[in-house]
């Protein structure tokens, strides 16, 4: 028995530093844009939730991304947030896929949720653009409305709202269930990384409220684009890898939930022919 109890503490402890360092890694695969960046490092933190459990995708994000940004010459502000954030992201993620998985309810209404949302700020830029111009006075700084940021919003609607229309037709119950969990924890990673810029960079980088609402603003299209890029390949990735790992991965507690789901899903492939 502690042989055995020994063997999974070598192994949590083994797959949780594997996952801290592919999201090390992750973050140094981008590509800049405007106040942050385009970049992997969201996309293994969420897998590694998704697969190993919340504690071990919050500790790889955390942990991974936080010291990346610390080697990168990001300022305090900038890793204090990546510290939390990161954390929030994989603990959100993993106990939402527990919680949909094991309620065995997918929630797609949430996608219809979300398309409005975004569809709601593309309203809100493109008016601010299209009456205010680019710039936009704001005491004595200015916020500036790209049309990158306009686009970001409308194409993230818009690719949400044709994910819950073919939901349910196209996507197998897994892939649902990846999905809408996916979607919580970018949704809460984005708001986080939103409202905690604004503060810090007042507090540790003494700018104005106006000039950290600038910067926060600034940097909606790299997380927008992030984010989406992060869904699609999560979504692709994550029954693969699951069914590559599964015979090895004796840190998935959910192994019993997903095998009845794969069955369902076989057995109702093989009666649909």
């Amino acid at each position: 028995m502690a042989e055995k109890k020994n063997y999974s503490l070598v192994y949590l402890i083994s797959m949780t530093a594997m996952f801290t360092a592919l999201c090390f890694g992750g973050c140094f695969v981008m590509i800049p844009l405007g106040a942050s960046k385009i970049h992997l490092g969201n996309l293994i933190c969420l897998l590694a939730s998704l697969l190993c459990g919340p504690f071990v995708g919050a500790f790889a994000g955390s942990v991974g991304m936080g010291v990346s940004d610390i080697v990168a010459g990001y300022g305090i502000d900038t890793i204090l947030r990546t510290f939390v954030v990161k954390a929030v992201l994989g603990l959100v993620s993993g106990f939402a896929f527990r919680w949909l998985i094991k309620g065995k309810k997918p929630h797609n209404w949430l996608l219809f949720l979300l398309s409005g949302v975004f569809y709601a700020l593309f309203i809100l830029f493109l008016s601010l653009y299209l009456f205010k111009g680019e710039t936009i006075p704001l005491g004595e700084r200015k916020l500036v409305v790209s049309i990158l940021l306009i686009v970001s919003t409308g194409v993230l609607g818009t690719l949400l709202l044709i994910a819950g229309i073919l939901f349910k037709k196209k996507l197998g119950l897994l892939a649902q269930f990846v999905v809408v969990s996916s979607l919580i924890g970018l949704l809460i990673n984005m708001i986080l990384e939103f409202a905690l810029k604004i503060p810090l960079k007042m507090w540790i980088a003494e700018m104005s409220l106006e000039g950290a609402f600038i910067y926060a603003v600034s940097s909606l299209p790299s997380a927008l684009i992030t984010s989406s890029i992060t869904l699609v390949i999560a979504s692709l990735l994550y029954q693969p890898l699951y069914l590559a790992s599964r015979r090895i991965n004796h840190f998935d507690s959910l192994s019993p939930y997903i095998e009845e789901v794969l069955k369902s899903e076989e057995e109702k492939a093989q009666t649909e022919e």
